[in-house]
């Protein structure tokens, strides 16, 4: 089934957790739909689904964003990278879970070894999304920087 992909320009307003540095970042977030063909009615034979591709945009959107690091103390979103994490590495710990309780419960291992796939599958394809946005996040400059409170001028990080 074909897919529609929507990029949007993003811009939002940066606060550090951290530090309190903030400012201004700008990217382009991109989500992407499958699409229905359908009778032409009116001249539009192909009908996308809006609120699934909006969703995603929104998603990648806040995903991206909150791995933009702070230009001046050098963290990011508390728990960004944790969830990252934790998402692959229960999917991946999963895996096996899956494969025995098929095993046990249908002694079937051909159907164990498709549900182990599907976990390690589904792994890959977060790693691999989450991968993409921490590239693009790496790249994002936070314009109109302002430091925090607790930032010293000229100092790389937390005043101490």
């Amino acid at each position: 089934m074909p897919e529609v992909t929507l990029t949007t320009h993003v811009a939002k307003k940066f606060a550090c957790a951290g530090c309190g540095t903030h400012g201004r970042v700008e990217f382009d977030a991109t989500g992407t739909a499958s699409v229905t063909e359908t009778r032409a009615v009116h001249g539009h034979g192909v009908v996308a689904d809006t609120d699934t591709v909006q969703a995603e945009v929104a998603d990648d959107a806040a995903g991206t964003f909150a791995l933009v690091r702070c230009p001046q103390c050098g963290k990011r979103a508390p728990g960004a990278v944790g969830a990252i994490i934790g998402r692959v590495a229960a999917l991946v710990a999963l895996a096996p879970v899956v494969a025995f309780v098929i095993v046990i419960w249908l002694d079937q291992r051909l159907y164990a070894v498709v549900g182990a796939g599907l976990c390690l599958g589904a792994a890959a394809w977060y790693a691999r999304r989450d991968y993409q946005r921490l590239v693009r996040a790496r790249s994002i400059v936070v314009g109109k920087l302002k430091p925090g409170p607790s930032a010293k001028p000229g100092s790389r990080g937390h005043a101490r």
